[in-house]
């Protein structure tokens, strides 16, 4: 058996499917995400009782590919929890990327992964999940649903709302 092999049992999940999903990218320094999947998400969060807004912003993103990108907008994410979490994720006007998680989102949600042979084993309290495998997209990349988010951060960032959470 070869080491870089993919695993044979993963059957994945499909993100235009289920757009409450992201993917976790441990080299994104920023979230982001296409319109085509912000849209999805937000047409499709409010059974979860998630709520988005759009706001302005001003970034750049550049690619490992090369290229990059300019950022007009950012998608705010609010949870259901108490007290309410938000997350943002900028918004790319080109391709179709999912939305992709950032290392400091996963860092401020504490998650821990432990990596085997067999499977990714994810540890994060705010998902309700320790030492649960982690699911893996069809493209076997590891994701999470952002529904499944019911917990505030153990140590949330500042934010300028009183009363709010962020990661």
């Amino acid at each position: 058996d070869c080491l870089w092999s993919f695993p044979k049992a993963v059957e994945g999940v499909n993100l235009q499917a289920n757009p409450l999903y992201v993917i976790l990218d441990i080299g994104c320094t920023k979230s982001m995400g296409s319109r085509r999947a912000v849209d999805a998400f937000r047409q499709n969060c409010g059974s979860a009782g998630i709520t988005t807004e759009i706001l302005p912003s001003s970034s750049y993103f550049t690619f490992a590919g090369g290229g990059g990108a300019k950022i007009y907008e950012t998608c705010r994410i609010w949870f259901p929890t108490t007290p309410p979490t938000y997350t943002d994720v900028d918004i790319c006007e080109q391709g179709s990327v999912p939305i992709l998680l950032s290392v400091f989102q996963m860092r401020n949600m504490n998650m821990t992964l432990e990596m085997t042979s067999e499977a990714v084993l994810l540890t994060c309290p705010m998902l309700g999940m320790k030492s649960r495998p982690c699911p893996m997209s069809t493209s076997h990349h590891l994701v999470v649903n952002l529904a499944d988010i019911h917990k505030t951060p153990s140590r949330p960032l500042p934010t300028s709302r009183l009363g709010t959470c962020a990661f």
